[in-house]
């Protein structure tokens, strides 16, 4: 830690203990309150640091309460800075009162919700021991593991995000129109997803909507949610969960795929050129057997100059779309220059060979298996992008966090 920023702590230190000596003893959700503060300011971001771990031992009802208190000092200093509250404003905190003066040496607005929500976030992502995991009466917070489409067992969510958003709720004039609140919503969507937290990327995602319903990002990762929902391995397990007479919060694969067609559709009116979607709006439409639209999609994604991953993906797709269509050598040919672009992935050389065989084709089928029984034993050789199709923000989740700790770093005022 600088030099600066140790005395800049101590001040921190200093003027919550001279605060906290109005706090009667018996008041432990007020000194907690006041620890928490204190703890906000002192957390480096990025970091599973003394604060954080501190933090992160407390229970879940104990977060619910702080969320509670920090959001009524917000609104208590919204309202005395407006003047509603008179010359001389007060607040009622559990035994005692405090003046305007008192609580503006500890919570400084915005700029306190906003490390506070950094600080939840880095506890949620880097505690391993965070205690709000543990089971309890919070059934609520409680979701079915899945292996293979399969259930692997019952794992307790983290409540640290839920705080988060309840701190960002008291930005003002509004978090909607915070960057900042923008950046923290975007920052922990792309984590959730990243890491598979798909009941609590639901909660997030329709919060976020709600806050910036004229932001892509929050539609486009709700379109994947619902994309993800529809896939076999997810739709396979939520079969197994019901048939345990549980009830997951997943709806039908044709369901899902409507939502997610809903929701790429709402991307790309706000970004008309975001390629990504229209090739996802495309497989959408193609699995709910829509294939004339499902094409003409995926081909004004190609005229995009695509490359990479986008890029195989929307030849691989069209290739079946073409196939469907009745239209082999337009399907051959986008085939084709899917294993042109990964001459390793399986997907386009295993397409081929049941494109030739539908055509009776037998040398052709066969020719194209070998290709695929040619190719290295270890997977890390034969690598295929559609094996992390459903798997999103693996590359721009930690760069989104840091963006996000950045947050934090400023000093106190």
């Amino acid at each position: 830690m600088s030099g600066q920023r140790a005395l800049i702590a101590c001040l921190i230190a200093c003027t919550t203990v001279a605060f906290a000596q109005n706090a009667r003893p018996d008041d432990p959700a007020l000194v907690g309150m006041l620890r928490w503060l204190e703890v906000a300011q002192l957390h480096t971001p990025g970091e599973a640091d003394v604060p954080a771990t501190e933090i992160g031992r407390w229970s879940r009802i104990a977060l619910v309460v702080l969320a509670g208190d920090i959001r009524k000092l917000a609104t208590f200093l919204q309202r005395a800075r407006e003047g509603s509250l008179g010359p001389l404003p007060t607040i009622q905190l559990y035994n005692r009162r405090f003046t305007l003066v008192e609580i503006e040496k500890v919570f400084h607005g915005n700029d306190t919700l906003k490390k506070g929500a950094v600080l939840h976030a880095d506890i949620a992502v880097l505690v391993v021991d965070d205690a709000s995991r543990r089971s309890g009466f919070f059934e609520d917070a409680s979701v079915f593991m899945v292996d293979d489409g399969r259930r692997s067992g019952v794992r307790y969510e983290s409540a640290h995000w839920q705080i988060g958003r309840a701190l960002l709720d008291g930005i003002t004039p509004s978090p909607g129109a915070d960057a900042g609140a923008l950046l923290w919503y975007r920052a922990a969507s792309s984590c959730l997803l990243r890491d598979g937290h798909l009941a609590e990327s639901r909660v997030h995602l329709d919060r976020a909507r709600q806050l910036f319903p004229n932001s892509s990002h929050f539609l486009l990762d709700s379109a994947y949610l619902h994309q993800k929902f529809s896939s076999d391995t997810i739709q396979a397990a939520v079969e197994d969960l019901r048939s345990a007479r549980a009830n997951p919060d997943v709806g039908s694969r044709r369901m899902e795929l409507e939502r997610a067609e809903r929701f790429f559709r709402q991307t790309l009116a706000l970004e008309p050129a975001a390629a990504g979607a229209r090739i996802r709006l495309g497989h959408t439409l193609g699995e709910l057997g829509r294939h004339e639209e499902a094409a003409s999609e995926l081909r004004r994604a190609i005229d995009a100059r695509l490359d990479g991953p986008d890029l195989y993906f929307a030849e691989l797709f069209l290739g079946y779309e073409e196939q469907t269509l009745g239209k082999p050598g337009e399907a051959k040919r986008h085939y084709e220059n899917a294993a042109e672009l990964y001459p390793r992935a399986q997907s386009p050389w295993l397409a081929l060979s049941q494109l030739a065989r539908q055509s009776g084709d037998r040398a052709g089928a066969l020719g194209a298996l070998r290709s695929v029984t040619a190719l290295p034993p270890d997977a890390s050789d034969r690598w295929d992008p559609w094996w992390d199709y459903y798997e999103v923000h693996r590359d721009d989740a930690e760069r989104l966090l840091d963006q996000m700790r950045d947050l934090a770093l400023t000093e106190v005022r």
